[in-house]
């Protein structure tokens, strides 16, 4: 079974000498979760966890963000911790073009071996491992292999409400805020000037967005080019039109509808 990321709680890339990586208590918000450290001090994640703690450990279910200040956004957990470590299935979602995609993976903790603790290397029973789910062939009921791509608006809506929270709590670059989806949607009709995905026709037709181009997918990369070289929000701006917040939400909303027509 392959071995995605070697983590106490939240996973990291693999990288030289993160075998010999030890448990250490890493702040996320309000609650402090489990991590490695590894050797590069250039490779430490912050974390921002949406769940409630107990003791001061993340605990319970929630969505736990993997990131760098001022650059840097790793993935996202959907996880249930206890004690401030994930247990058992969960969701991995990886972020793309400023969260405008989203990779979604299903994956399992193995945990470390009883007795394990802070100051156990990882990989040698102090460290659990996050495994990616195989095939059909094998796969837990209660977590069923998975690996696709949706838009934004196509996530589940708690975990685009906890997106807005952490943009607003954090300000990361590259995670902006976006309006909620009032249900997941793939491929929304129309993108207000705030935003918004709508049906009622307020604001950019999408699908006439999408028949401007030779083919869904030259639509799909025109309108994630637009939004990453839209220009920065004025400073102190936080009502009315916002270019950016509007590009994205547009370059998310084609490339849902782009992927249904390609179908």
């Amino acid at each position: 079974m392959k071995r995605l990321l070697v983590i106490a709680l939240a996973a990291c890339a693999l990288q030289p000498g993160l075998a010999q990586a030890e448990l250490r208590r890493q702040n996320a918000g309000a609650c402090e979760v489990l991590a490695p450290e590894p050797e590069d001090p250039a490779l430490r994640w912050d974390y921002w966890w949406s769940g409630a703690c107990s003791g001061g450990l993340a605990t319970g279910p929630g969505f736990l963000l993997q990131y760098m200040m001022p650059g840097g956004f790793g993935d996202v957990y959907a996880a249930t911790l206890v004690q401030g470590r994930m247990q058992g299935a969960l969701r991995v979602y990886g972020s793309r073009f400023l969260g405008a995609e989203w990779r979604v993976r299903a994956a399992r903790v193995a945990q470390a071996s009883a007795g394990a603790g802070e100051g156990t290397a990882a990989g040698e029973g102090g460290g659990d491992v996050l495994e990616a789910l195989p095939g059909t062939d094998g796969t837990p009921q209660d977590a069923p292999a998975l690996d696709e791509v949706l838009p934004r608006f196509a996530l589940p809506t708690d975990l685009q409400a906890a997106l807005v929270r952490f943009a607003r709590e954090v300000g990361h670059p590259q995670m902006p805020a976006l309006p909620v989806a009032p249900q997941p949607l793939r491929c929304p009709a129309f993108v207000d000037a705030q935003g918004a995905p709508n049906a009622q026709g307020r604001g950019t037709d999408v699908l006439a967005f999408i028949r401007a181009h030779e083919s869904p997918e030259a639509a799909r990369q025109d309108a994630l080019l637009q939004a990453l070289q839209a220009p920065p929000q004025a400073a102190g701006v936080r009502a009315g039109p916002d270019e950016p917040r509007r590009r994205l939400a547009l370059a998310t909303a084609v490339s849902g509808c782009a992927a249904t027509l390609a179908r």
